[in-house]
């Protein structure tokens, strides 16, 4: 089990998901809780045998917002921005701290370099050891 929470409109609102095997496969249950008291049947999401959410309870919490009441997230803006919320709050975002694409390239081309000049200096030092008669594996191999 794994609670997510946020605050909408100055409440506090809990989502307690849970994970519940079923005869063909499994699903996600969400349980949406408006200032502690649970408001309607669990949402739920079937899957045969995996998800490819970013993060788990992922699509069994988007489904939770987007069935919430009117009074608390009138319009669909409202919705997109509290699952925007909880997945900034709560998801997997490997880039996160970086702050432009440039640097991410700048950084990919720095190893890709790096990596090379290990394979070049391997390369070498095999060169060097063939040719004082010593015994080295090829690199390359």
């Amino acid at each position: 089990m794994q609670i997510f929470e946020t605050t909408i409109k100055g409440r506090h609102v809990s989502f307690v998901c849970q994970f519940e095997n079923t005869r063909n496969g499994f699903r996600h249950l969400c349980y949406v809780m408006i200032e502690g008291s649970q408001r309607r049947d669990p949402v739920k999401c079937t899957y045969l045998n995996r998800t490819w959410e970013s993060y788990k309870y992922q699509s069994v919490l988007h489904k939770a917002v987007e069935a919430l009441p009117d009074w608390l997230c009138p319009t669909d803006k409202s919705k997109s921005q509290v699952i925007a919320r909880i997945d900034n709050k709560y998801g997997y975002h490997p880039y996160k701290e970086k702050k432009d694409l440039s640097e991410l390239v700048k950084e990919r081309r720095a190893a890709k370099a790096a990596a090379e000049k290990a394979d070049k200096d391997d390369y070498q030092a095999y060169v060097k050891a063939a040719d004082s008669g010593e015994y080295c594996p090829d690199p390359r191999d």
